[in-house]
């Protein structure tokens, strides 16, 4: 009997750590943004991964009216609505998850600044 071999190619969620930021900057610098990161980039919840590929990931930034919002960053070719919307959940998710019910937006401001400061001196 012969066997064939599949390929389990779904695709993951996961949290954002450290060691994975790499990559999250490297997306959001081919979406046409500068070498510099700013406040755009936000700070990054989630990702998406295919495999060893990181597909796309949610970040929480400060919106021009001066609220959260959760915004989406994928790489060309994997942008799909099914990932971006379940990016924008589970984004909802780690936020709620890791800071509560974020009270003050100009401390979440703060920090998301500090982060961007950060890894731009450490590029």
């Amino acid at each position: 009997m012969k066997t064939t071999a599949h390929q389990h190619r779904e695709v993951h969620y996961s949290p954002v750590y450290l060691s994975g930021l790499r990559s999250l900057i490297d997306i959001y610098r081919k979406q046409g943004s500068s070498t510099v990161l700013n406040a755009g980039f936000g700070l990054p919840l989630v990702q998406a991964c295919r495999d060893t590929e990181v597909l796309g990931f949610s970040s929480v930034s400060i919106s021009e009216e001066g609220s959260l919002v959760i915004r989406y960053f994928g790489n060309a070719g994997f942008d799909s609505d099914a990932i971006r919307e379940e990016l924008e959940q589970r984004g909802r998710q780690e936020l709620e998850h890791t800071f509560g019910k974020v009270q003050d937006v100009a401390a979440m401001q703060a920090q998301i600044k500090k982060l961007i400061d950060w890894l731009n001196n450490c590029n």
